[in-house]
């Protein structure tokens, strides 16, 4: 099957741009038998400890988001699901939500115009909004989308409409969005995005955040950062034991910030979960939390370490599983990591609630 490789378009780093719109967070396109693309987070990825979920993993919508600058008109997307499943695009011009929508495994389309310009303007800058005033944004919230065509009076995005501020994230299923409630919008990243006014590529992997050095060189090789924040611990802890999963997070912070030495790069370890449910121990939850730690401070003054226990406090905000936050907990986590973040990088911080 044909694969369309990202195509460079100046700024920080490598711009998708297919129907004259940027396909944000995505790496790959691949055309699928039925005149549809499948959407990839990273191009290739390479074998994983768990040998297959990264795989499946990389197909969803984390983070992934269709935009461009609408001259007049409307804008029209056709997209669908996998089969068998559906999912939600929520459709915003800058960070104004314009409406919700639910996606299927038929051709679904999504038409988009601007509705009074004066009263979007308005909002956006009462909110402050680092974006374009006619900067249309399709937003999907998770699973696996696939495009088929994107039809208006449309140009990609200016480097203007764009924030100036750019990061991104690597973690597990919390940092994917995962029980954040209102998805997209209130996911932990997505509410840093609005704290620090800022773009965050996400790479949230649901189950196979494995701090595996080939992500970092991945990260790295993307291009220019403000900020790396990383979550990294509670995948992996009943999997392997505290040493090996020691040397993993020396090697991937290590293979970072040597190829970023000059990006900040803030870490955080596990927030608070039920542990015991998984017959873990506390003494390996707390070796574990050490072991970030410790290989954080090996890694000199380009990084900085987030204990997850001062992220979100305690597990009052956690859903009935006793691992994922809920969409206050996600509040609380975008808040404090963001705070992290701007203390670090030296960037702008404004409470999210405030916008």
């Amino acid at each position: 099957m044909e694969k369309n490789a990202a195509i460079f378009r100046g700024g920080k780093g490598r711009t998708m741009i297919w129907k004259n719109a940027e396909i944000f967070n995505v790496e790959e396109l691949i055309l699928q038998e039925d005149g549809f693309y499948a959407t990839r987070r990273l191009k290739d990825p390479e074998q994983s400890y768990e040998k297959d979920n990264i795989f499946v993993q990389n197909k969803t919508s984390h983070g992934v988001e269709v935009r461009f600058r609408l001259i007049g008109g409307a804008a029209r997307l056709v997209c669908r699901t996998a089969a068998g499943a559906a999912g939600k695009c929520c459709v915003f011009i800058g960070r104004t939500l314009l409406g919700e929508y639910t996606v299927t495994d038929r051709p679904t389309e999504i038409a988009a115009e601007m509705p009074a310009e004066e009263t979007v303007r308005r909002i956006e800058k009462e909110r402050r909004s680092p974006y374009g005033g006619r900067l249309f944004r399709f937003v999907f919230d998770g699973a696996e989308f696939f495009l088929k065509s994107l039809e208006g009076d449309l140009v990609p995005p200016r480097e203007e409409d764009v924030p100036k501020v750019r990061g991104i994230v690597y973690g597990s299923s919390i940092t994917a969005g995962y029980f954040g409630g209102f998805l997209p919008a209130l996911s932990y990243v997505r509410v840093m995005e609005r704290a620090l006014g800022a773009e965050i590529e996400n790479l949230g992997f649901a189950g196979v955040c494995l701090a595996e050095e080939w992500i970092a060189r991945r990260i790295a090789a993307r291009g220019k950062y403000d900020f790396v924040a990383l979550e990294l611990g509670v995948n992996v802890m009943y999997r392997m034991e505290t040493a090996e999963f020691s040397r993993r997070v020396n090697a991937f912070l290590s293979s970072l910030t040597a190829a970023l030495p000059k990006t900040p790069v803030v870490c955080t370890d596990c927030f608070p979960f039920a542990y015991w449910q998984s017959g873990i121990s506390e003494e390996k939850y707390r070796a574990y939390k050490s072991a970030v730690r410790e290989a954080v401070k090996n890694c000199g003054k380009s990084a900085c370490y987030a204990d997850g226990e001062t992220l979100l406090a305690g597990m009052r905000h956690l859903a009935a599983d006793g691992v994922h936050p809920d969409a206050f907990g996600h509040i609380e986590i975008g808040k404090n990591f963001a705070r992290a973040i701007a203390a670090h990088a030296g960037i702008g911080y404004c409470d999210p609630m405030d916008l």
